[in-house]
């Protein structure tokens, strides 16, 4: 069996489609450059188990570019990423053993917000980011998602969003009607394309895009997202997602059904709505007290 060293292995497995037929996800650019930094054109076969840990602890004392440390599931996500690389080398034959990688797992990502919060942070934030955020509490489409949504996945008159399986997370296709908040967005992106066509300015082929450039951006949750956050009094590490949580929690308030909602938000099985269960609980706990007094005994 032919040496495979880690630069190679990284270049060729960042080539490599999903097994649901995706392309590269390009987040994984940054998270491949530090593992680059750290492990070098090391040989595969010498990436062991103490290695691995070696790797663990370099990432868990790196500084971010504020001075912070990085979270877990950022460690996670790096982890995760050198074990599916190593473990497509074995399944290539360029790797004969594949270390053993614990991944830890950081908390839940279930919090949601209040619509006075979301109202807080959308204040706290520019345009562009204010406008990604209503989309996508009105949606519970994911960042990646919503950020590069495209106009011809908008139909019926933009009161339909329609997203084929090879790019969605779980490779099913994706199609949910809109809200009139979540439509109204959409107009208001179609505006500005049109005003930027009007100064001889190509149409981009996505909905979302920066005033300067004419391009998406993956940098929705970057450092003034964090700041807008603060300012707007939310709590610390409230993202992206937390508005696919607050979709999902508002609907189940409003005693949606968890088929439905589950459609709605693209989610697999009824199963992964099983951590919103304490809102149903309030909701049966508020139920069973509404005929008390009812019945009157003398």
């Amino acid at each position: 069996m032919s040496e495979m060293r880690f630069f190679e292995a990284a270049e060729r497995y960042g080539r490599k489609l999903s097994d649901k037929g995706r392309p590269p996800c390009p987040n994984r650019a940054g998270v491949l450059k530090r593992l680059k930094e750290f492990i070098g054109d090391k040989p595969l076969s010498e990436i062991d188990k103490m290695f691995v840990d070696d790797v663990h602890y370099y990432l868990a004392c790196r500084k971010t570019k504020t001075g912070g440390t990085y979270a877990v599931g950022t460690i996670a996500s790096h982890l995760s990423y050198l074990k599916a690389l190593l473990n497509w080398a074995n399944e290539a034959g360029k790797l004969d053993k594949v270390p053993k990688i614990k991944v830890p797992k950081g908390a839940e990502r279930d919090g949601f917000l209040e619509p006075f919060e979301v109202e807080a942070l959308i204040r706290e934030l520019d345009p562009w980011r204010s406008e990604l955020v209503m989309f996508g509490v009105h949606t519970g489409l994911r960042k990646k998602s919503v950020s590069h949504l495209r106009w011809d996945q908008l139909e019926k008159d933009y009161w339909e969003v329609c997203i084929e399986g090879v790019e969605t997370k779980n490779g099913k296709r994706f199609r949910a009607k809109l809200n009139s908040d979540a439509r109204d967005v959409i107009l208001r992106q179609l505006t500005k394309a049109q005003r930027r066509e009007s100064k001889g300015i190509r149409r981009s082929e996505f909905v979302f895009v920066r005033e300067q450039s004419n391009k998406p951006s993956n940098a929705a949750c970057d450092k003034t997202w964090k700041k807008a956050v603060a300012r707007a009094g939310l709590p610390e590490g409230t993202c992206f997602h937390t508005l696919r949580h607050t979709f999902a929690s508002w609907h189940v308030r409003a005693e949606v059904s968890d088929l439905v909602i589950m459609k709605m938000g693209g989610w697999s099985n009824t199963a992964m709505l099983q951590r919103y269960a304490h809102i149903r609980s309030a909701q049966m706990e508020q139920a069973v007290r509404a005929f008390e007094g009812m019945v009157k005994i003398n």
